[in-house]
């Protein structure tokens, strides 16, 4: 363009005329930015694909060659059992062993192998595997499943991805092969107890709940197997911990140059599980033969307090044995889980820690909120008392609709909605007493906490303006 500049303005919008010297004068058009296209939005990515995941399963369930008598199940049994594997939960109105055939099992293993490692991380590592180029939007949503260390490095979102998965499949892995062996040693090899022992580490590790021991007895007649115990409980602690804690660990090392996250973490553990165990322990004294006698006692009060509390749903003692007080301890338990971006449900270990922080602070009439030398912005105590709200608001509406649609003890009915929306799993015996409109409803619970319900309020929350007046502050009254 000559000094000259524009000679004068163009004649129609998006036209500039303009001089280039001894040539003649051109237009030179300016088109428009392009539209963006309406697509699905990226809050949406993961509750669709859980919906498509459990849809699928549920076909595959209602075959005739999945039940063991060679019948089409019913397609309310079949979501609901689809959905309870999906979300890594864990109830169902069947007992596995006994209704499902080999091939229904199977079909019930990879919906829990495919819902506990993530639908968005799963996605990410078939693109990875096919050497396709990752969208900015797919890496912030897998970003977000992963957790911190997806927000921190996205640019290692391929290297955490695979660390998630092939990780996750080596301590399956070795969690299979070890009950294997013992499995081995008390029955002999064979091709059955090599599919109970791979069958049993999926479940454990996805803090799934599902067994394949049959007779719908769980795992209360292997009570004093201290081994295959002791294995499904390592399992659920790794799988309840999550990939950002274990590389957090591996990498830094040191209590003192861990994150945040792992100390709120751990943190967590030490008071909820460690306080579980000795409450559950404490309420069952006395004439209660709920936890057993002897040195088992003291063993199944700390399976049942990790079990609700990495919400994997094994349970060695019949649960619906429990004295009221102590059903309490355990709904507390499945109602708050285990870490954040693990394979466990429920509103999550740092969010309960966030709150009781929160609530420390603001005894102490500080303005913010600190934790390990550390100040934890208003953005995420706002997100741990958005998560908490809206998980007691369905935790608890689907355990006040359950009385509604089952004549049963409401209690009960409470504990299945908590333990529907943990993922949890445990039951007190009322599973398969729902109504159809039940089971709806806590289908609907098990697919709201698998999603999260931040994640869904995202979902409504995408489209907001930011604030662009702020009113006077009121002082109000609080309590």
């Amino acid at each position: 363009m000559s000094a000259a500049g524009f000679r004068r303005r163009a004649s129609r919008i998006g036209d500039i005329r303009v001089n280039l010297g001894r040539r003649q004068p051109q237009t030179i058009r300016i088109l428009p930015p392009a539209q963006r296209r309406s697509g699905i939005p990226r809050g949406l990515w993961v509750p669709l694909g859980f919906a498509i995941i459990i849809l699928a399963g549920t076909l595959l369930l209602m075959l005739p060659v999945s039940s063991a008598t060679g019948e089409t199940t019913p397609a309310l049994d079949a979501l609901f059992v689809a959905t309870s594997a999906v979300s890594t939960t864990g109830l169902s109105p069947v007992d596995t062993a006994d209704y499902w055939s080999g091939f229904g099992e199977f079909v019930v293993l990879v919906m829990i192998q495919v819902g506990g490692l993530g639908f968005m991380a799963a996605a990410t590592l078939a693109l990875v595997l096919l050497r396709r180029r990752l969208s900015m939007a797919l890496r912030l949503t897998t970003g977000d499943t992963l957790g911190r260390l997806g927000v921190e490095r996205p640019g290692d979102l391929r290297r955490i991805t695979r660390g998630v998965l092939l990780g996750s499949l080596a301590i399956e892995v070795v969690g299979a092969l070890a009950l294997l062996a013992w499995f081995a040693v008390q029955h002999g090899l064979s091709i059955h107890q090599a599919w109970r022992a791979t069958f049993t580490a999926v479940s454990a590790f996805n803090t799934a709940g599902f067994d394949i021991e049959g007779g719908g007895a769980g795992l209360t007649r292997e009570a004093t197997n201290v081994p295959m115990v002791g294995i499904i409980l390592v399992l659920s602690l790794l799988g309840g911990t999550g990939y950002a804690i274990w590389a957090d660990v591996l990498e830094r090392r040191h209590r003192h140059r861990l994150a945040v996250d792992t100390k709120l973490v751990f943190l967590g553990m030490a008071l909820l599980w460690l306080g579980g165990s000795a409450a559950i322990l404490l309420l069952e004294t006395g004439t209660s033969s709920a936890l057993g006698s002897g040195p088992a006692r003291l063993s199944n009060a700390a399976f049942t307090a990790i079990s609700g509390g990495t919400t994997v749903g094994f349970s060695t003692i019949n649960v619906g044995a429990l004295r009221e007080n102590t059903t309490i301890v355990v709904i507390a338990l499945m109602f708050v889980g285990a870490a954040p971006a693990s394979t466990a449900g429920g509103i999550k270990l740092t969010t309960w820690v966030v709150l009781l922080y929160t609530m420390v602070a603001s005894l102490r009439g500080n303005d913010h909120v600190s934790a390990f030398d550390r100040e934890i912005a208003w953005t995420y105590v706002n997100r741990a008392l958005t998560v908490a709200l809206l998980g007691v608001a369905i935790a608890f509406g689907v355990g006040l609709l359950l009385t509604v649609f089952v004549a049963a003890n409401a209690l009960n009915l409470v504990f299945e909605g908590v333990s529907a929306f943990g993922t949890v799993g445990l039951s007190r015996g009322v599973t398969g007493d729902l109504t159809p409109a039940a089971q709806i409803a806590t289908t609907a619970a098990m697919y709201l906490g698998r999603v999260g319900p931040l994640s869904l309020a995202l979902v409504f929350l995408a489209q907001g303006q930011p604030m662009r007046v702020r009113y006077p502050q009121e002082a109000i009254t609080i309590g």
